[in-house]
């Protein structure tokens, strides 16, 4: 079922809670799911609960073939979590160290005992959705655009820049 991930993400969280367990539980999951029942009644589960989750939309922009902006109602994932009084966080899914600062801060919380956040990474997918998909339903030159910012070419650049050698990132 789409966006169902958060429902289990909620149950496993609620058992981690009930068992005393100091562990976090982290659900990954699509903008296309978050337009689904179970997205939110994952979320509401949750917060009520004040549930060790890590709650994380890779928003790529497009839920399967459809452009999911024009299919969305409000201002989208982080919207919907702070409307169910969950703290959310977006961030360039593309900026690797942005990411990682961001999902430090927010299991950092989480750890301390805060209840569930949510992480909203807006990225793009450069490919189609499924390995058959020639993803003919996207702009070219927005492809192109999103090749160009690919978050590993990025954070290439970003080490060369800070003195990592060739070799060193090659390794990586």
């Amino acid at each position: 079922v789409v966006g169902d991930g958060s429902r289990v993400a909620a149950g496993a969280a609620d058992a981690l809670q009930r068992r005393g367990l100091p562990h976090l539980v982290a659900c990954f999951f699509g903008d296309g799911a978050a337009n689904r029942g179970p997205f939110l009644e994952g979320l509401n589960w949750a917060c009520v609960y004040h549930l060790p989750v890590l709650f994380v939309c890779e928003d790529n922009r497009i839920s399967a073939t459809t452009a999911t902006g024009p299919m969305t109602a409000g201002e989208g994932v982080s919207a919907r979590a702070r409307a169910l009084g969950i703290p959310a966080m977006r961030v360039d899914g593309n900026d690797i160290e942005a990411v990682d600062a961001a999902t430090r801060s927010l299991t950092d919380e989480i750890r301390g005992g805060a209840g569930p956040r949510l992480l909203h990474a807006v990225t793009y997918r450069i490919k189609g959705h499924v390995s058959v998909d020639a993803g003919s339903y996207r702009d070219a030159d927005e492809v192109q655009a999103a090749v160009a910012a690919d978050p590993l070419h990025r954070a290439r650049r970003r080490l060369l820049e800070r003195g990592v050698t060739e070799a060193a990132i090659d390794a990586i």
